[in-house]
């Protein structure tokens, strides 16, 4: 079923849940949401978003599931749902994970929706359904007690939508050179129908957005919640880059992050996505500069056309 297909449904579930609550409708979050603390990556996709992800599950501190794809339609949708019953919001809410990447199996799917509409009345918010969700995946796939993130890059392109469901999240910004990411989305469509970007300029845009919604969220949340890497200085200086990373989520640094790539089998993603093949081999450094030697003349420029401004104010010759 897709989100698009959900329809407000019968308000009888208890009167809608005792009139909803009191006609403000269930609440986006809640006491106990708000200080739940999720690790987001955020970025324009092919910008390394992957690679980082597999890097900070090798710590064995955090879980991180495959791209759920759903955040901002959920956000979206919530606003609309939060005046039905709980059972439906619930419902409405698990469901939509059905669609992501997650790989949880219809029993699983079941027991969530179980537990998240027995949440007890102080707990019904919308943020507290998503972290009982996150919080099976860990437990499903051997990472019980993990810190829970999530690292789907459609997301940076409706962040405003996004970013008050968990107050307390810690977001993780990778920049790439436009010109490698333009040229890397092009590779990719040609495996991935579900790329939208068909052309280099139409990339370009992608990544401006990107960049300009990133930093504009930096901006709001501050220091304390958002932190920047490069994909150039990880993949050069991968032990510099991930010390800081970690004291920013208050993670302890492993040398094991480095091997990031001998787990790339579990990650439930990387061996069937034919654009994600690179996670499962070692750090390249040399690869950072790999688009120089092939991306056109042509493109090269309607690139730097569209990415003039955020290069120049990124340092990107």
């Amino acid at each position: 079923m897709l989100l698009s297909d959900f329809k407000p449904s019968n308000i009888s579930h208890r009167i809608v849940s005792r009139i909803a609550p009191l006609v403000g409708g269930f609440p986006i979050n809640d006491s106990y949401s708000r200080v739940v603390s999720p690790v987001m990556i955020i970025g324009c996709g092919r910008s390394g978003n992957t690679m980082l992800r597999s890097m900070l599950i090798h710590s064995g501190q955090i879980a991180i599931p495959p791209e759920s794809y759903v955040w901002s339609a959920v956000a979206r949708g919530f606003s609309t749902w939060r005046f039905l019953s709980w059972e439906t919001i619930a419902t409405r809410v698990v469901d939509a994970f059905e669609g992501s990447d997650f790989r949880l199996t219809r029993a699983d799917l079941a027991l969530i929706r179980s537990a998240a509409r027995a949440l007890p009345s102080q707990k019904r918010s919308l943020a507290t359904v998503l972290d009982l969700i996150y919080r099976s995946y860990c437990s499903l796939h051997g990472f019980s007690d993990c810190r829970w993130g999530d690292k789907t890059p459609l997301n940076i392109l409706d962040i405003r939508m996004i970013e008050n469901v968990f107050p307390a999240a810690q977001y993780i910004h990778i920049i790439r050179d436009p010109r490698a990411v333009a040229l890397s989305i092009m590779k990719a469509a040609e495996t991935s129908p579900g790329i939208r970007e068909r052309s280099y300029v139409e990339a370009a845009e992608r990544w401006k957005k990107s960049i300009r919604n990133a930093r504009a969220l930096a901006t709001r949340i501050g220091p304390q919640c958002y932190a920047e890497v490069r994909y150039e200085d990880l993949v050069h200086h991968p032990e510099r880059e991930l010390r800081r990373l970690c004291g920013f989520l208050g993670l302890s640094y492993s040398n094991v992050m480095l091997e990031f790539h001998q787990g790339a089998s579990k990650l439930g993603d990387v061996t069937t996505i034919p654009h994600l093949e690179r996670v499962g081999k070692p750090l390249d450094a040399a690869r950072s500069d790999a688009w120089t030697r092939s991306i056109s003349r042509g493109d090269r420029i309607e690139v730097e056309r569209v990415t003039a401004r955020y290069r120049e104010l990124l340092g990107y010759p």
